[in-house]
């Protein structure tokens, strides 16, 4: 019992380092369980963002692609509108032809 008491000082500092170690172990086992949930959740959200991109640009390329076809359509739309004009023209002139050749049968009762 003298030893201890004439080497509090001594066991108090190897009390102290101890705890000390066992606080650092303990720190450096969750450290490393958090570093690897971390690399773990940062692969998974780069894989994420990769779908999310890759989706984005999968979507981009299909609204270029519309913006694309719209404008094929408001061409073709231009000429078929062209072209309904004509035949609203052509039309016309065969009624008024057609009227021209059925004149005569009007007088033979026809």
């Amino acid at each position: 019992m003298d030893w201890i008491r004439e080497h509090q000082v001594l066991i108090a500092g190897i009390v102290a380092a101890a705890l000390v170690l066992v606080a650092l172990t303990f720190l450096v086992v969750r450290g490393l369980a958090l570093w690897r949930g971390t690399k773990r959740e940062i692969e998974r959200t780069t894989r994420e963002i990769a779908t999310i991109s890759r989706v984005a640009a999968e979507t981009g390329a299909r609204v270029e692609n519309l913006s694309g076809r719209q404008e094929e359509l408001s061409a073709a739309i231009e000429i078929l509108s062209g072209r309904i004009g004509v035949l609203k023209v052509i039309l016309g002139h065969a009624t008024a032809a057609l009227a021209i050749f059925r004149g005569p049968l009007r007088y033979l009762g026809r």
